[in-house]
């Protein structure tokens, strides 16, 4: 009788060890963690918070931070936000990739991305893009995803409009010396040029640049239809630089030109500028953007723009697949790539085959320093 309760206290005791190993395996793949109300599970925010890309960081991390309460309250998942500066620098974004135990992450900056890449997928911890534009990214893991399109996508249809629409034959180029630069600019290139387009000057200038006149002289010179300007908030600068050196041509712009306060910087050097964006209308009375636009308001003070709304949108499409799958980065990764039409505050959300989202383009246009939708 003794020996046959040592043998069933024995397996009562294996039992109970195997189900803590079970339930402990919270690892970044989280093949057995278990979702429940009290279990907080953290979402890393691996953005620029310092530098010239800290305008996008902070309102990326303001995206995120709203959507987090917001998950927190409905109380099915907890989720804490933890965030860390990469300065827009590939090797501090990969130091922090490396010391990241979530198993969703998210990112900016096509160097950064880039260097995360073979990271993700080697540790299993997901990586979403909000704002880089390299045509590159969209073969930089298989963990990595994008809820903005890439500049092959965009500067298709921008090319198209410059070129058939706007009659603009001779093009010169002001880009950023990194991987955004030059991944856009090549795309623009190559889809202007197919169209009959020529791109008559490339002048490149470096991330830590405030003065552009010697490369603006230069263009000035080939006497252009129209300027590409390509960069962040160094491009205020640019544009009363062009003003002041009476450059007379059509000012055109790749998306990250709308955010973090470069147009107010430019002031009205700005008016007439063209430039493409995802479509995302903070004025809409449609939800579920109308609602973000008002809570975001409220908690921040200003209106969202396209890279808060991303940051929110990414942590509710985590959320909703965490909420069905658990706590577990390969299952995660499944769930996005199966997700079709998901109703976005930023728009429709459908991932291809390479994580990449496809969003349609508005083209905008600086009217007397207000922002006019012009296509």
């Amino acid at each position: 009788m003794n020996q046959k309760v040592l043998i069933i206290g024995g397996l009562i005791l294996l039992i109970a060890v195997i189900g803590g190993i079970l339930l402990a395996g919270n690892t970044p793949t989280g093949l057995f963690a278990a979702t429940n109300s009290t279990a907080e599970i953290p979402i890393d925010g691996l953005l620029p918070m310092t530098g010239s890309m800290a305008v996008y960081g902070e309102v990326m991390k303001n995206g995120m931070e709203l959507a987090i309460e917001q998950v927190n309250q409905e109380g099915k998942i907890k989720l804490k936000g933890n965030y860390t500066d990469t300065k827009a620098d590939p090797k501090e974004a990969l130091t922090a990739l490396n010391n990241s135990s979530s198993c969703c992450t998210t990112a900016a900056g096509s160097g950064p991305i880039l260097a995360e890449g073979p990271v993700a997928d080697q540790k299993k911890i997901l990586v979403m893009n909000l704002g880089a534009k390299s045509p590159s990214i969209t073969k930089a893991g298989d963990y990595v995803f994008s809820v903005i399109p890439n500049s092959s996508y965009d500067e298709i249809y921008f090319a198209e409009y410059i070129k058939n629409t706007l009659k603009i034959n001779k093009v010169a180029i002001l880009e950023i010396n990194n991987d955004y630069g030059a991944g856009t600019a090549s795309a623009f290139s190559e889809n202007f040029k197919a169209l009959g387009g020529e791109i008559v000057s490339i002048e490149k200038y470096e991330t830590d640049a405030t003065d552009f006149k010697t490369q603006l002289i230069k263009i000035k010179e080939k006497n252009p239809e129209g300027l590409f300007i390509i960069g962040y908030k160094e491009l205020g600068i640019a544009m009363k630089q062009i003003k002041e050196l009476d450059i007379k041509t059509q000012l055109l712009a790749s998306d990250a030109i709308s955010s973090g306060g470069i147009l107010e910087l430019a002031g009205e050097s700005a008016n007439g500028l063209i430039y493409h964006t995802p479509i995302y209308d903070p004025t809409t009375t449609s939800e579920p953007t109308k609602s973000f636009v008002v809570a975001y308001t409220q908690k921040f003070g200003k209106a969202p723009d396209l890279y808060a709304a991303n940051g929110y949108d990414t942590v509710m499409l985590y959320a909703k697949a965490i909420e069905k799958v658990g706590n577990n980065s390969e299952k995660i990764k499944q769930e996005l790539y199966n997700t079709k039409n998901y109703n976005g505050v930023s728009g429709k959300i459908t991932f291809d085959e390479n994580g990449d989202v496809k969003k349609p383009s508005a083209i905008m246009q600086i009217q007397n320093q207000k922002t006019i939708r012009i296509e």
